[in-house]
Parts: C-alpha cells; sequence; structure tokens
C-alpha cells in the first residue's frame, strides 16, 4: 500500500511533491512554471519552532494527530525537562524567564547556536541529536572542534554529563593560564580537527585539546577554511564556465575578466533592479521565505572573497548548481543531476554541514531546476515569475 504522507514525515512530503512536479504534463517544456507552482503550493518555510514540535512529539511518544497538539503543551515538556535536569534558562545571566523564552523557540523561524546547545542539556539530548539540530534545524554545520564552547558541549553529550559537569569543565578551561595555550589549532582544517576531537577519552585529553585554542577568539565568526577552499575553487570554475558561455567569434574573454557583476548578472537576468543598479529585494516579490538571504549576489560574493563572512550551504550551492548548469557532456537532465548531488554531498560532508536536504525549499527549486533541459535558464525564469507582479505579494 502506498504511504499517505504525514505532517511529521516532512522529508517524505517533499519526495512526492517533487515528483509530482517532474510528472506534470509539459514540465520538459515549460519547467519553470511548474517548479513556480510547486514551491507556492507544497512548501513553506522551513521553520525551527517547528522542527522542536517534532522532536518533542517523538521523543515523548504521542500518539494524538500532531497538527491537534497545542504549544502549550510543547513548552510544558520544555519546562519539565528543564527542571528535571537544573538547567537554567540561559547559559549566561539575563532575566527573561524560561517560560518565555520556551514560547519564543517553539514559535521562531530560527534560534541561535547557543540554544540549540542549551536544548542540548536541558533536554538531555545525545550527541547525534545535537548535531542533527544544527545541522538540520539550523542548516549550519555541526559542533564545531575549533570552539572551545561547543567542544566541551560535544565532550559533555558524547559521553552523557549533566549541564553541571559541562559549567565545571568550562571553569577549569578558563582558568588555564595563558603560557599552557598553544594557539596553533585554528589554522588546520576542520575535518582534521574533528578526527583529532574524536580521541578524546577523559577530561586530561580533553584539556590537552583544548589547549590548542584560544580563549578569546569567536571562531564561528571566522570562515570555514574547508568552505573556503570549496568556494574559491568553484568559483574559478563558474569564472571559467561563463567566460565561455560569453564569448564569441569576435571577442573572447578571460576568465580573470569574470567579476562577481557579471555572475550576479549571469544568475539573476531576470529580477529587476533599482535606480542604483542593485537588485531588488527578495521581499518585493513573491516566494520571499524561499530565496531570501540566499541570493549570490555580487556584494556576498565580496564579502566572502574578503573574508567579512562565513560561507553557508547556500552559497555552496548556487555556485555548484551555476557550475552544473553550464557545464557540458550529460547525455541526460537525470545524469547531470545525479553528478551535481553527488558531488554537493561531497562538499557538504567535508564542510561538516547536513545532505542535500529535499524538504528545504530552496533545495527543492535547485533539484527541480537541475532537472529541467537548460537548468540556468529555469533558474531565471522562475525569478522572473516571482517578481512578475510588480505590487508585491
Amino acid at each position: 500500500m502506498p504511504r499517505t504522507p504525514s505532517s511529521l514525515d516532512l522529508t517524505f512530503r517533499s519526495k512526492v511533491a517533487a515528483r509530482k512536479a517532474l510528472r506534470t504534463e509539459g514540465f520538459d517544456e515549460n519547467g519553470a512554471q511548474t517548479i513556480y507552482d510547486t514551491l507556492m503550493t507544497n512548501f513553506g518555510e522551513l521553520r525551527f519552532g517547528d522542527y522542536l514540535k517534532r522532536y518533542l512529539y517523538r521523543k515523548a511518544e504521542m500518539t494524538e494527530p500532531f497538527d491537534s497538539i497545542p504549544s502549550e503543551t510543547f513548552q510544558k515538556m520544555i519546562l519539565g525537562e528543564f527542571a528535571s535536569r537544573q538547567v537554567p534558562a540561559h547559559f549566561t545571566p539575563s532575566s527573561a524567564s524560561l517560560r518565555k523564552l520556551s514560547g519564543n523557540w517553539l514559535a521562531q523561524k530560527t534560534v541561535s547556536r547557543p540554544v540549540v546547545l542549551l536544548l542540548g542539556f536541558g533536554l538531555g539530548m545525545p550527541l547525534e541529536d545535537v548535531e542533527l539540530f544544527l545541522t538540520k534545524g539550523l542548516l549550519e554545520t555541526g559542533l564545531s572542534p575549533k570552539d572551545p564552547f561547543e567542544v566541551i558541549c560535544w565532550y559533555c553529550y558524547r559521553y552523557n554529563l549533566g549541564y553541571f559537569v559541562f559549567t565545571d569543565l568550562w571553569r577549569t578551561y578558563s582558568s588555564l593560564p595563558n603560557e599552557m595555550l598553544r594557539y596553533s589549532a585554528l589554522g588546520e582544517k576542520t575535518d582534521r580537527m574533528r578526527k583529532q576531537r574524536a580521541q578524546i577519552k577523559d577530561e586530561a585529553s580533553l584539556m590537552n585539546y583544548l589547549s590548542r585554542l584560544p580563549q578569546n577568539a569567536e571562531p564561528r565568526k571566522i570562515q570555514s577554511i574547508t568552505a573556503r577552499e570549496h568556494f574559491d575553487r568553484m568559483w574559478a570554475e563558474a569564472c571559467k564556465l561563463c567566460a565561455q558561455m560569453i564569448s564569441d567569434q569576435d571577442t573572447v574573454i578571460q576568465e580573470t575578466q569574470v567579476t562577481a557583476s557579471g555572475i550576479e548578472s549571469i544568475l539573476y537576468a531576470s529580477v529587476p533592479r533599482n535606480r542604483q543598479g542593485n537588485l531588488l529585494p527578495t521581499r518585493s516579490a513573491k516566494l520571499d521565505g524561499v530565496f531570501s538571504g540566499k541570493r549570490l549576489t555580487r556584494q556576498r560574493v565580496s564579502d566572502i572573497l574578503s573574508g567579512n563572512t562565513a560561507i553557508t550551504r547556500y552559497d555552496l550551492m548556487t555556485l555548484c548548481f551555476l557550475i552544473f548548469s553550464l557545464e557540458e557532456g550529460f547525455s541526460s537532465p537525470a545524469m547531470r543531476e545525479r553528478a551535481f548531488h553527488q558531488e554537493m554531498n561531497r562538499i557538504l560532508d567535508e564542510c561538516g554541514m547536513h545532505p542535500f536536504y529535499l524538504t528545504n525549499p530552496y533545495e527543492s527549486f535547485l533539484e527541480l531546476s537541475i532537472l529541467t533541459e537548460d537548468p540556468l535558464c529555469t533558474f531565471s525564469d522562475v525569478f522572473e515569475l516571482c517578481y512578475a507582479d510588480s505590487n508585491g505579494k
């Protein structure tokens, strides 16, 4: 008997919607309209609060219909779990109550990483669940092996140690004399650091590992070395392919002549611009929730290349999509899609990010676009449809 998508099984529902779109009559001739309609009808915004509710629902082994359970029920669960483990409402002093904060967590589109780490202690999560909250719930990287705070959290989750053990370990690390801190690890690749972190077995080996990390640095603001290497490699390849695309018999364009502005013009050729020549914001278009914060604009590329901003999965995905859209040699859209998927998942894995996630509307958009005969044209046409209503949503 065929499965029926439930409100809990978002991945299955997303696959059903994608398959339905691919089977739609006229998809081969007008894929952009089908993709646009599919995104409008079947994909809402991914919200952290919903992810948290689903986790609590499964944790409590509830049997009532998920959609019928009020947020207050989940809030009471959080309050009870935190109280039973004597976990406070925040890592640092604050006047905000857990009741107020938990209500916000259940309603918000996204939260900060410290909130997830605190939930890890408050809900007694195993390490695997915390990692999934970070990589699927927030769509960020897993626990950083270069951040002392997150390393200590990782150690506590891995060995099922509570919040008070965490505070003791953090206090011990914070009291290490400066001469014991060797400051040698931040320049190493994250994947190598993860392997070294996996060798931590006890408090002594934990402190030895932590002695290589500076106490006052803010690693979350430092660009990932691995992600930057992948971005630089793909950027060079994208510039090369774009140069080939815009060259003609009379004018040969070199890849060094392709700029961030040129890439922006190729990706978002159909997006209207303001008087200053900047792309209109996504809030001026439909599907704002799908595309907001995910466009690879010239300003974003400039910030990435100058090292002023962290590289997200969306930056990597969009650049990878552009490359596979321009590359030739694929015998069919399905063959192109398989190669794109394989390469994208390899990159995401090396960067400590969750694999390609069809439940994410933007990733479904890329998936469906790459399956058309002309992915880049389809990509552009969907944006054109989003801005077709000049009066906004």
